[in-house]
């Protein structure tokens, strides 16, 4: 099977099952406590093994060479659009656009008990799962025959319908406006993710940001478009909450794929010398 071809596959696999694992209610067939482990382990368990299907048939591909960026500058990156991204938040509560309630008080007072096992969790399901199936392989084969302004923003839908099982079916949503502003903000991230590991072709690295995401997302703030209930909730009756979410994961992935371009503009330079 020609690379083309298989990354192709690759790519229509983890699409369909985000849809189909986001379109089956899942939160009525299963309790709270076993839903969880739907996103957490039995997608990243599927994405990795797609990724194992997809490269049967041809040989191992190291990341991208030549990455001039460090993970020192890399880490400092992501803090960055961590910080931007999430600026939504600060921004709602400090307008009155928005509304914080506490949710799962029995979460919050055993957190610490909680962590020791939610956190390794989410930052496995991260780097062996998510990052090693969209990344590791899946951005790497992409690469090869694809230039990064394709690659990038395909691999990140893809990440992007991977998210769908972690939020609730589409008919429960009260909102379709903050529906798309999830999935702006949900679409960046996986950009950021892109662009990082472009430069660095660390999985480690975009697996540990993406599990310290998901971590946040299940277990300490999100809104109430998903199946988690964790320990505060952010939610707003108005769309310009819903424009703020979006603008500041633009900006967020802005900084990243303005990184990436003089990364590899650099790159370029040296070649050339």
């Amino acid at each position: 099977m020609s690379p083309r071809l298989r990354s192709v596959l690759h790519l229509l696999a983890l699409a369909v099952m985000g849809l189909v694992l986001f379109l089956l209610p899942f939160d009525r067939w299963l309790p709270p406590r076993q839903a969880i482990w739907l996103p957490y382990v039995l997608i990243p368990v599927m994405c990795g093994g797609i990724a194992l299907i997809a490269r049967v048939g041809g040989p191992p591909q190291p990341p991208r060479p030549g990455s001039s960026m460090s993970l020192f500058i890399a880490a400092g990156l992501l803090v960055a659009c961590f910080i931007v991204d999430y600026s939504f938040v600060f921004i709602g509560q400090k307008t009155g656009m928005s509304y914080m309630t506490y949710g799962n008080h029995r979460l919050l007072d055993r957190m610490a008990t909680t962590a020791l096992w939610a956190f390794p969790l989410t930052i496995a399901a991260g780097i062996f799962g998510f990052e090693w199936g969209l990344r590791r392989v899946l951005l790497v084969e992409a690469n090869r025959w694809l230039p990064t302004s394709v690659s990038i923003p395909a691999v990140s839908l893809a990440g992007t319908l991977l998210f769908l099982p972690f939020l609730n079916t589409l008919w429960d949503f009260q909102s379709y406006g903050t529906f798309a502003a999830l999935m702006v903000s949900v679409l960046c991230r996986e950009v950021v993710l892109s662009c990082v590991y472009t430069t660095t072709g660390n999985v480690w690295l975009t697996g540990f940001y993406r599990g310290v995401l998901y971590f946040i997302w299940g277990f300490l703030i999100n809104d109430t478009s998903s199946d988690m209930y964790p320990v505060a909730v952010y939610s707003s009756s108005g769309g310009t909450f819903s424009v703020v979410q979006s603008v500041t994961a633009i900006l967020s992935a802005g900084l990243a794929v303005g990184a990436t371009f003089l990364v590899t503009r650099k790159q370029r330079h040296e070649t050339k010398d």
